[in-house]
């Protein structure tokens, strides 16, 4: 397996392992907010994941890490117990992102 093909398989399990945030910021972003979530996905890069955001705002952020376990940096902290509760495996770190 070539490095890249290594690496794309890498990024898209990582991104499988969260799929429980997408329906989480669903319901918050209409819910709580009124308005839509936006993803974007970085796949090149120094830092390559997925950023979530609503209205400009990150919400919550994927960093893939080829040498260790992914990081999930959750930057609204009324999101931190959904999906620490949605989100258990080993292979991924959830953090909250303070602002300080």
């Amino acid at each position: 397996m070539a490095a890249t093909e290594r690496s794309d398989w890498h990024f898209d399990r990582a991104v499988a392992r969260v799929e429980p945030v997408e329906g989480i910021l669903a319901e918050y972003a209409t819910a709580v907010c009124g308005l839509p979530v936006r993803r974007s996905e970085r796949r090149d890069g120094e830092r390559p994941g997925v950023t979530w955001s609503i209205d400009g705002d990150v919400m919550v952020e994927l960093v893939t890490s080829a040498d260790g376990p992914d990081h999930l940096l959750v930057h609204e902290l009324s999101l931190l117990g959904p999906l620490r509760k949605a989100l258990r495996t080993r292979h991924l770190k959830l953090e909250y992102a303070s602002s300080s």
